[in-house]
């Protein structure tokens, strides 16, 4: 019975207005920015966006896997594979030297800009250079710029946890109510 009065509940006007929340799941499962508060977004709206953006991205990669792809992706580049190298020491001087061939040609600076903004550095904040000496000595300078560079992308904080833990701490505040509605547990 509870669940044939919540469907056949009539929309109230914001509701009406701003669409139906399968709509939301639906941007978020895209990957679409969903209106913030200063579009008009309520609280509501809000907690929606984290409760769905914690069941569409549960195995969101960490910082390492995204470090890892963008190698193997620079090795594609060059022709040079991680998997024929002993350890990522040895893939970032193979590539380092290749870096070096591109840059002694007078178009060399234009290919490797090409290249940079092709793996997308240019808009994660670092450079060709930077990255190539984070996979040679990943405890360095350039090792660790990379790295909080990559966690500022993915949106994880200084301590490795990630921002989705408090959407998914969001998830669990979900309660049934005494009326049989879902509704947030105040703390």
């Amino acid at each position: 019975m509870q669940i044939l009065q919540q469907a056949t509940r009539p929309l109230s006007q914001t509701e009406a207005s701003s669409g139906t929340s399968g709509a939301s799941l639906v941007a978020v499962a895209n990957g679409v920015e969903l209106p913030s508060d200063k579009e008009g977004a309520g609280p509501t709206s809000r907690a929606n966006a984290k409760v769905s953006e914690a069941l569409f991205k549960p195995n969101a990669p960490s910082a390492i896997e995204m470090k890892l792809h963008l190698m193997k992706r620079l090795g594609e580049e060059f022709g040079i594979k991680l998997e024929d190298h002993e350890s990522h020491a040895s893939f970032g001087r193979a590539i380092q030297a290749e870096i070096n061939k591109i840059k002694m040609k007078p178009e060399g600076a234009l290919i490797l800009s090409a290249i940079e903004k092709k793996l997308g550095f240019d808009k994660l904040g670092f450079t060709l250079d930077e990255f190539v000496n984070a996979v040679i000595d990943p405890k360095g300078t350039d090792g660790q710029k990379i790295d909080a560079a990559l966690k500022d992308h993915l949106g994880l904080d200084d301590e490795g946890e990630d921002k989705v833990e408090a959407s998914r701490a969001a998830l669990e505040a979900l309660r049934i109510d005494d009326s049989g509605l879902y509704g947030f547990v105040n703390n």
